[in-house]
């Protein structure tokens, strides 16, 4: 009885990942000058947005040139996919990926 408890928990929590990666767009090529405010004014047309991370350089405190947006829906996130990659952004030309699990090598 315990390990279907156990099976159906690793299920819930494997399907709620690739949940989120299908959700959740890697955003790169963007401007130093981008801001999250930036980013979710660029994204929020297509569909509610739950989380945006937008890394920083600590020196010079501009836009690391990257950054992830999280939508509510997976549609959303399909739909800002196919419209904004290769879009021209502040002259720039953005590429816009589904996020990726990060994999580390020892």
């Amino acid at each position: 009885y315990m390990g279907i408890v156990f099976s159906k928990i690793s299920i819930i929590v494997s399907m709620e990942a690739d949940n989120y990666y299908a959700r959740t767009l890697f955003v790169g090529n963007l401007d130093e000058t981008f801001t999250p405010e930036t980013l979710r004014n660029l994204f929020q047309t297509f569909g509610e947005i739950k989380n945006i991370e937008l890394p920083f350089d600590q020196a010079s405190k501009k836009s690391r040139g990257y950054g992830f947006v999280e939508f509510d829906e997976v549609e959303d996130a399909e739909h800002a996919q196919f419209n904004l990659d290769e879009a021209e952004v502040y002259g720039r030309v953005i590429n816009v990926r589904y996020a990726k699990p990060v994999s580390y090598t020892h």
